[in-house]
């Protein structure tokens, strides 16, 4: 299910993008997590939204998202809450993951990123499909097969409910709008799809997290989900900031 890339940018609240898509049709996505092609290995920081509007053609508007309504099954997961907030990431940990990403400009193996985060931290980030608990990166043995930043996030501070219903509809997001089919910027296929494919996740999301602002205010990126889940919580005192 996760893709090549992989997002740090903001996240958007979803109560205010359907405010959004009702009044213009069009808006910023979910979230800011747009990693294309099939599953690999290769992570990205993408750049924060410019604000400027798609053009239509590039983002294949015209043909996403699919009419198809998505369901559980297509998902294909059950998910698996992450517990309360571990300690065991510091700031050598994040700053060491910085310096990955910066190497790379914006982009690192998943393998080379488990590496840097060393053996104290990495379990807490990657954590495997069939474990008792899910963290920022599923793992089906060598694999990461999906992308469980903020459904870990959400989980942690809020309830179970909210971080299944948010890693749901970040997934129908996903499926929906395929980017190897909807080009790389996906702010109108995922509006579409929100009051389409995805329609049936909305409603849950927005009962289980009654809280959603003040989770968006703590799981704003990759670093800092680390800290808020594996950091000692969000008031960890680590400096996460990208």
């Amino acid at each position: 299910m996760v893709k090549k890339l992989f997002a740090l940018a903001s996240v958007t609240a979803l109560t205010g993008l359907m405010a959004a898509v009702a009044a213009s049709g069009c808006s910023s996505p979910v979230v800011d997590v747009t990693p294309p092609t099939e599953a690999g290995p290769d992570v990205k920081v993408t750049p924060k939204d410019s604000g400027k509007e798609p053009d239509p053609e590039e983002t294949g508007a015209a043909t996403c998202p699919t009419t198809t309504p998505v369901t559980e099954a297509d998902i294909g997961l059950t998910w698996v809450a992450p517990g309360a907030p571990q300690n065991v990431c510091n700031q050598k940990n994040l700053d060491d993951l910085k310096a990955l990403f910066a190497a790379g400009k914006g982009s690192a193996k998943y393998k080379d990123i488990e590496t840097t985060l060393g053996t104290t931290c990495a379990p807490c980030v990657f954590t495997a499909k069939a474990g008792p608990r899910w963290g920022l990166l599923v793992k089906d043995g060598a694999n990461v097969i999906a992308d469980n930043s903020l459904g870990a996030c959400f989980g942690a501070l809020s309830t179970a409910e909210c971080g299944k219903a948010r890693f749901e509809i970040d997934s129908c997001l996903e499926i929906a709008c395929p980017q190897t089919d909807c080009g790389t910027d996906l702010k109108i296929c995922n509006g579409k799809a929100l009051k389409g494919a995805c329609k049936s996740f909305v409603t849950p999301y927005t009962k289980a997290c009654p809280d959603e602002q003040t989770l968006i205010d703590n799981c704003t990126n990759f670093t800092r989900i680390i800290e808020v889940t594996c950091g000692g919580g969000p008031d960890g005192g680590l400096d996460s900031g990208i």
